[in-house]
């Protein structure tokens, strides 16, 4: 199998998972059921196109002052750790869609009601999309179209609990640990922003990342994509902007505990 029909399959089965919900990441409690006898082998077939989520409309807006990593990756961690279970789902199956606008988030956290604040970013929701709102006409969307050349080879944090809330208050810590690694050749800082808060939102929403465990993000120009992809326990696969036609794996994210949350390609 290419890489091209490797990441087709593995975005498929992510997106078969995702209109299956949250609900689906519970930890299975039936016995495995016994073994059929196999089948002969078939041909090699194309993936299927993806299908979107049965549920979609829901996003987070982001405000974002000044740009700091570890600011911006434990802003992300806490906001989505903090978001009300009946937002989860819904934003969930919207594949955890976030909006990037440039601003003060200062001034928008007086005229609007921000769900979590850290310096220099500001996060609203999840709620249904309105384009129309007064915040997506009173500010500008963040174009940030400049490569990401400033950022550190390695950062390490603790994942955050809720913001305000002891670390494991509200979540059962496990100090496990994960890396996270993304690939940032060739992307903007637009591109980075996107696909990191995506995987790191769907991962506490999964409950793959809790408060007190140890994350670290390496940053690299390219992630190798072979069949070793299916023991990563999130995958970021997008369409690649500057290969028409093309996907591209941007992020990787593992850890060193069993898990049943695996991105393998038949789930």
């Amino acid at each position: 199998m290419d890489e091209q029909q490797l990441l087709g399959r593995l975005l498929l089965g992510h997106y078969e998972r995702v209109s299956r919900g949250l609900a689906a990441d519970a930890e299975p409690t039936a016995p495995p059921t016994a073994p059929t006898a196999p089948t002969a082998p078939t041909a090699p077939t194309a993936p299927t196109a993806p299908t979107a989520p049965t549920m979609t409309g829901y996003r987070v807006s982001a405000v974002i002052g000044t740009f700091d990593l570890r600011t911006f990756v434990t802003g992300a961690l806490g906001f989505a750790a903090a978001v009300p279970e009946p937002a989860r789902d819904p934003w969930y199956r919207s594949f955890t869609r976030a909006v990037f606008f440039a601003g003060n988030p200062d001034s928008v956290a007086r005229r609007f009601p921000c769900d979590h604040v850290t310096d220099g970013i500001a996060w609203l929701g999840p709620a249904p999309d309105d384009p129309k709102s007064a915040l997506s006409r009173g500010l500008k969307l963040l174009r940030a179209p400049a490569p990401c050349t400033s950022l550190p080879g390695k950062l390490t944090i603790t994942v955050p609990g809720p913001s305000g809330s002891p670390i494991a208050e509200n979540m059962d810590a496990t100090e496990s640990r994960h890396r996270l690694d993304i690939a940032v050749g060739g992307v903007t800082v637009a591109e980075y922003l996107v696909h990191v808060h995506h995987v790191l939102c769907e991962a506490v929403l999964r409950r793959t990342l809790r408060p007190g465990d140890e994350l670290t993000i390496a940053h690299v120009d390219r992630l190798t994509v072979d069949e070793s992809l299916a023991a990563a326990t999130h995958l970021r696969i997008s369409d690649d902007p500057h290969q028409t036609g093309n996907r591209r794996l941007y992020a990787r994210l593992t850890s060193d505990v069993s898990t049943h949350l695996r991105e393998t390609a038949d789930d």
